[in-house]
């Protein structure tokens, strides 16, 4: 198991420092629905912050577009007709017969990314979860660590061509990035946001 510590959220309000945005840090997170509610009556290609009653991760990897802290599901379907420019697959290195192959493990969905404010994200604390769920918590963090650049360049490329109207075949796929940071920091958590139907 890796040496390296995952962020916890034990005792971490998000509204403190260390910021959930700090550069070259990945962050796990789960998202509050009610500002899950919120973002997607703006654009509904965010994704739905649960699934069958369980909670969906995104993830921090300090990433700032146009001034705006950026945050990116994660999910653990790999679909292998999924463009390599709209996702970064996770994987894992397996041996079998002395040869050893990569296996995709989880994907970020780069195409789903948008910005966040950091009251509404808590931090996911690896040892709370499950053996199984964790070690996959583990196995993904070391491989964001190693491939931060990755992530960074896809998001930031993405984002440049969407915003600057290049790249329209990809618009029906990625959230609306200028619209939501027009109105991601308007949200007010006095405010019942009811859900939006699904998309996906």
């Amino acid at each position: 198991m890796s040496n390296q510590i995952p962020p916890t959220a034990t005792a971490l309000p998000t509204n403190l420092t260390p910021s959930m945005f700090q550069p070259g840090k990945v962050r796990f997170f789960w998202m509050g629905t009610n500002y899950n509610n919120y973002l997607r009556s703006i654009d509904d290609k965010v994704r739905l912050n649960t699934k069958n009653g369980n909670n969906r991760p995104s993830v921090a990897v300090g990433l700032v577009l146009n001034g705006h802290n950026y945050i990116i599901p994660l999910t653990s379907q790999h679909d292998p007709q999924w463009n390599n420019q709209l996702t970064v697959k996770i994987k894992e290195e397996e041996t079998l017969n002395g040869v050893t192959t990569e296996k995709v493990i989880s994907c970020l969905k780069i195409n789903n990314m948008h910005p966040a404010i950091e009251s509404e994200l808590t931090y996911i604390d690896f040892e709370e979860q499950s053996d199984n769920y964790k070690r996959l918590l583990y196995k993904e963090y070391d491989y964001l660590k190693k491939n931060l650049e990755e992530v960074t360049s896809k998001a930031t490329k993405l984002h440049s061509k969407l915003t600057s109207g290049k790249a329209r075949h990809f618009k029906p796929y990625c959230c609306d990035f200028a619209k939501l940071e027009e109105t991601y920091k308007q949200y007010n958590p006095l405010t019942t946001y009811p859900p939006v139907q699904v998309r996906f």
